[in-house]
């Protein structure tokens, strides 16, 4: 079986949107000098609503570390929606 993330381009620079959530993702990774991370965030959008990614992002950039919330944020909305 084929992973999600075979879909995308293994280097971040590589990564070209296709879609509104996509873009937005790509967005935050630049505002949160996260290009690496976009690959991840991305497959979060994917599942979850563009708000929903919109609010973790907004959380996050409360915190001290606002890269590491923002995944850590994501992860939160993934263990709440399993719930």
């Amino acid at each position: 079986m084929t992973s999600i993330l075979d879909q995308f381009p293994s280097r971040a620079d590589e990564f070209t949107p296709t879609n509104i959530q996509q873009f937005t993702v790509l967005q935050i990774a630049r505002q949160l000098n996260d290009l690496p991370g976009v690959r991840k965030s991305t497959m979060f959008a994917e599942r979850y609503s563009l708000s929903d990614v919109l609010d973790a992002y907004r959380k996050a950039a409360e915190h001290k570390n606002p890269k590491s919330a923002f995944q850590e944020e994501l992860e939160q909305l993934t263990h709440h929606n399993e719930e």
